[in-house]
């Protein structure tokens, strides 16, 4: 069901790895990272579906974690957003996206 829903975004798409992360609350926050590395050299990106990409399921209430902006190259805790989610939101974002999870538990799908 994820991958069709991904798919109705991102048509050529492909699932290619499933990730159970999870850091329970309290505990200290993860490094800020992206999923998958930059935008390939040559790849037009006006074209949304030549990009890899996650979807974010939570699977507990409070769910948070820390934004940096859109193709950010260096994560500045000054420019530093939070998103919170509730049991069953679904999150679709871009590889190159910075994230830091925080006090999160959510299934990632890469695809």
């Amino acid at each position: 069901m994820l991958v069709r829903f991904y798919r109705t975004f991102y048509p050529a798409a492909d699932a290619n790895d499933w990730e159970y992360q999870k850091t329970p609350a309290g505990t200290n926050d993860l490094p800020a990272r992206r999923e998958f590395a930059a935008v390939p050299v040559g790849t037009n990106i006006m074209d949304t579906s030549a990009l890899p990409g996650s979807i974010f399921v939570a699977t507990d209430n409070d769910t948070s974690f820390y934004t940096y902006g859109w193709n950010h190259n260096i994560v500045l805790r000054s420019n530093r957003r939070q998103i919170e989610v509730n049991k069953g939101d679904i999150l679709l974002i871009h590889g190159d996206f910075v994230i830091a999870p925080n006090a999160l538990k959510i299934i990632t799908p890469n695809l």
